[in-house]
């Protein structure tokens, strides 16, 4: 009997182990922002552009990377042209990776609108400045899709004490905040 229930245990236990899955995307799944939850992987190689692109001062790709939505309601050539005047030097180190969601709207599983926050807290330039650099991008918006793509960027000097609104550090904005 110690014997029959060994192996029934043993044979539970291993199909509850083969059923586990900690992945909702598997390599060969393509990215679907509606219903994946975890974007990160996603979303790293578009802040890596924006830095790319402040590095080097490649306004028209900055440009090109923004919503429709912003790239009508705001004067990017002024806002790219005054970020990058300020943007001192070229970044040597970008550490300390964060990404969150900002507003998502949810329902079983489907997202109908989200936008994300993605930033380095840390980009060490060769001039010796340190900022922070927090970009805005929205994943999916089902009711005005006009707004998808990058919304907003904020250049961040780690110099000034930290606030709440990021008034005092802000040292540049492009486009908006939501």
């Amino acid at each position: 009997m110690k014997k029959l229930t060994c192996i029934i245990i043993t044979i539970i236990f291993m199909f509850a182990l083969s059923g586990c899955n900690i992945s909702d995307v598997d390599e060969t799944t393509e990215f679907d922002p509606h219903t994946t939850w975890n974007y990160s992987d996603y979303c790293k190689p578009m802040l890596d552009e924006v830095i790319r692109c402040l590095d080097e001062g490649d306004s028209e790709t900055l440009k090109s990377m923004f919503s429709e939505y912003v790239t009508e309601n705001h004067d990017l050539d002024v806002e790219i042209r005054n970020a990058i005047s300020v943007y001192d030097g070229k970044s040597v180190t970008c550490e300390n990776y964060v990404c969150g969601s900002m507003a998502c709207n949810v329902k079983n599983g489907y997202y109908s609108k989200r936008n994300v926050e993605i930033s380095y807290d840390t980009v060490s330039m060769d001039s010796g400045e340190e900022y922070s650099i927090v970009v805005r991008i929205c994943l999916v918006n089902d009711e005005h899709p006009e707004r998808i793509g990058l919304i907003g960027i904020d250049i961040r000097d780690n110099n000034y004490e930290y606030d709440l609104e990021h008034t005092n550090n802000r040292i540049a904005r492009i486009g908006t905040y939501y």
